[in-house]
C-alpha cells in the first residue's frame, strides 16, 4: 500500500514559516514608519492618506491572522513602499508649509497662521528656529485678545493702560508687527 500522505509537506511548512517571520519583520518596520510619520504630523497634512494606510495595515494584519503569510508579506511591502514615497515628499512639504505659514502671518490671518505653523513645526521637529517661532506663534490668540482689550481701554479713555497692555502683548512675540 502507498504511504498515507496527510497535511502539508515539510518544505511547504518551512516556506510558510519563513513567510510568517518575514511578515512579522515587515509589520514591525511598517509600524515604526507609521509612528514616525504620525510624529511628523501626517494627521495634519495628509489625514486621508494616513487613514487609508492604517486601514490597509489592518487588512494586512487580517490576512496574516488568516495564515495567508505570503500575501501578508506582499501587503506589508506595498505599504512600506507607499510610505517611502511619502517620506521622499517631506522636503517639498516643509517648503510648501513654510511658504503658507509665512504668507498667512504676513496677511495677519490668525487661523491660517496657527494651522500652517503647527504643520510646519510638526514636519520640522529638529529645526530649532521653526520650533522657537512656533512657540511665539502660539501666543497670537492671547495677543489678539490683548489688542482687543487695549482698544476698549482707549475707548474708555485709558490710553496709559492700553499702552501698557500693548507693550506686554509685543513682548509675547517681539518679531511680529500687528496691523
Amino acid at each position: 500500500t502507498a504511504p498515507d500522505v496527510q497535511g502539508p509537506s515539510p518544505l511547504a511548512v518551512a516556506k510558510d514559516k519563513l513567510a510568517r517571520e518575514e511578515a512579522l519583520t515587515l509589520a514591525e518596520a511598517l509600524l515604526r514608519e507609521i509612528i514616525r510619520l504620525e510624529d511628523l504630523g501626517m494627521r495634519l497634512w495628509d489625514p486621508e492618506q494616513l487613514m487609508q494606510i492604517n486601514e490597509a495595515a489592518v487588512a494586512a494584519d487580517e490576512t496574516y491572522r488568516a495564515e495567508n503569510h505570503q500575501i501578508a508579506v506582499t501587503a506589508y511591502q506595498t505599504l512600506i513602499e507607499r510610505l517611502e514615497i511619502v517620506e521622499t515628499r517631506l522636503p517639498d512639504l516643509r517648503a510648501r508649509y513654510r511658504a503658507l505659514a509665512e504668507s498667512a502671518l504676513e496677511d495677519v490671518n490668525e487661523t491660517e497662521t496657527l494651522k500652517y505653523w503647527e504643520i510646519l513645526a510638526a514636519l520640522s521637529p529638529e529645526d530649532a528656529d521653526i520650533q522657537a517661532q512656533w512657540r511665539q506663534i502660539q501666543a497670537l490668540p492671547q495677543i489678539s485678545a490683548m489688542m482687543t482689550e487695549a482698544e476698549h481701554l482707549v475707548q474708555a479713555d485709558e490710553p496709559n493702560a492700553a499702552i501698557e497692555l500693548l507693550t506686554k502683548a509685543s513682548e509675547l512675540y517681539p518679531d511680529w508687527t500687528p496691523p
